[in-house]
């Protein structure tokens, strides 16, 4: 499998194989900033994982490097009707970015501990973008 993304205003990182510290795109609502991501699973260096954000259309993708294939998953935002919550964590040698946000989406699901009624249970976890620090 290959990863092929086009973002027009995207949000993001990716991390190759060869280097210490990630390509970071800091595309904002008022200055758009292009990703155009496009591997073969047999390409080096490859790209180890990649949280991208398209601003305009609220996609987040997720790409990994497992087992010599690429493995893609794209999430609409938008879309959910699902219950969500934000989480915040610390990004790892982006040192113009505060926090990474992410959405934890839950899914409701009947639970046999509570008679069948349903219970929220987490679903799953999807990068929502960041805010470049200032100055």
């Amino acid at each position: 499998m290959s990863v092929s993304i086009d973002i027009k205003n995207c949000q993001g990182y990716y991390w190759e194989s060869d280097k210490t510290e990630p390509v970071v795109f800091y595309g904002t609502k008022v200055n758009p900033v292009a990703c155009k991501l496009e591997r073969d699973d047999s390409a080096n260096p490859f790209i180890l994982e990649a949280l991208l954000f398209d601003i305009e259309t609220e996609d987040s993708y997720m790409v990994k490097y497992v087992d010599g294939r690429y493995i893609v998953s794209r999430y609409n935002l938008s879309d959910s009707s699902d219950a969500v919550t934000m989480v915040e964590m610390m990004p790892n040698r982006m040192p113009e970015v505060p926090m990474l946000y992410f959405k934890q989406i839950w899914k409701k699901e009947p639970d046999a501990l509570c008679e069948g009624f349903e219970t929220l249970k987490p679903a799953q976890l999807v990068f929502a973008g960041f805010e470049k620090k200032e100055g």
